[in-house]
């Protein structure tokens, strides 16, 4: 599972080259497949569902922020490798100084799309193409409705948590 933070950390520190940060891993008790692999880009907010799901405690009153992690634990993936039930992306922040906000982050299995606090577009990773990040193809005419779908889901994502972005 690729990991994504919610923090104010440089955005290169957490989620530079080859991926997002360190993996994240789960043991489960009792559960086989101890070895499996699973390349769904998660976030931190996503542990306390899923200790909450896996434990079977009551679900608190409040938005968790998160989503469990049980549909990637199951394991089984469609064939287009994704995880029925699990919304395929991660979003990360970084402190913008310089304009005063917060920059963001989407990550999916195969993109990296960031715009800056202002919204403007800033880059555009393609992983399969460019696994160690060295070409920002964020003006690429071929792309653009890649990077247009990322940044409504981006956006779409951000305003649904705005209660828990981080605010100066």
């Amino acid at each position: 599972m690729a990991w994504a933070s919610e923090t104010v950390f440089s955005q290169k520190a957490i989620c530079g080259s080859v991926r997002c940060g360190p993996p994240l891993r789960i043991a489960k008790p009792g559960h086989a497949g101890a070895d499996a692999i699973c390349e769904e880009p998660v976030e931190l907010m996503d542990i306390y569902p899923t200790q909450v799901d896996l434990c079977g405690l009551p679900t608190p009153e409040v938005e968790l922020g998160g989503q469990s992690l049980r549909p990637l634990l199951a394991g089984n993936p469609m064939p287009d490798g994704k995880h029925d039930g699990w919304r395929g992306n991660a979003i990360s922040y970084n402190d913008n100084k310089r304009l005063n906000g917060l920059d963001r982050t989407i990550h999916t299995q195969r993109y990296c799309y960031t715009e800056k606090a202002d919204g403007s577009p800033s880059e555009f990773i393609d992983y399969k193409n460019d696994p160690y990040e060295w070409t920002n193809r964020v003006g690429d005419p071929e792309l653009q409705n890649v990077v247009a779908d990322l940044r409504n889901k981006l956006r779409g994502r951000a305003q649904a948590r705005r209660q828990s972005v981080p605010r100066r």
